[in-house]
């Protein structure tokens, strides 16, 4: 097995550093759409965990991309 990672497993490490909107997410044609969602649902994740900071003053802030991630699941199909 090769120590290589492939681009998805970058990725669900950091979406937003990888593609910087959610909407790139879809527009990328080497992933399948399985990836895609479940890589907007990472995304989805940290953005609530900031959510969350911001909410217990911890800082971290609110994400602007929660909104248009939240969209663009629902447009895949995804619960």
């Amino acid at each position: 097995m090769s120590d290589e990672r492939r681009p998805f497993d970058d990725a669900l490490d950091d979406p937003e550093q990888r593609f910087g909107t959610p909407a790139a997410v879809i527009e990328a044609p080497d992933l399948s759409e399985a990836e895609k969602i479940a890589i907007l649902e990472r995304w989805r994740l940290d953005a609530l965990r900031l959510c969350d900071s911001e909410q217990e003053g911890m800082g971290g802030g609110e994400n602007a991309h929660l909104a248009e991630i939240e969209r663009l699941l629902l447009d895949l199909g995804a619960e």
